[in-house]
């Protein structure tokens, strides 16, 4: 992958070239020289995760460590205590279906 960062009437363009070419705008040469880093590090790691391979969220209605408690859900992981149905933590598990 090749970057190329220029100056464009005071700010900054990062062009991206990767089979097309991507041009993203800064305010700040620092923040266009970050991201060229990034680009240029994530390229070069092969196999690497992209965004889109990482585990998807299980939210708390759908957690095998829910537990019910009079009218209240709580997380049995005893991290959270009582929860809604569209909070989440790092260690829920999806329960099995029936």
């Amino acid at each position: 992958m090749k970057c190329e960062i220029r100056e464009i009437y005071g700010d900054w363009a990062l062009d991206v070239f990767d089979g097309g070419k991507v041009t993203i705008y800064f305010n700040s040469r620092q923040n266009a020289l970050n991201v060229k880093r990034i680009l240029e590090v994530d390229a070069s790691i092969p196999n690497a995760a992209a965004v889109c391979n990482l585990q998807t969220v299980v939210y708390c209605k759908d957690c095998k460590h829910l537990m019910s408690s009079d009218f209240y859900g709580e997380c049995g992981c005893g991290r959270m205590g009582i929860v809604q149905p569209w909070d989440y933590c790092s260690r829920g598990e999806r329960k099995e279906k029936r």
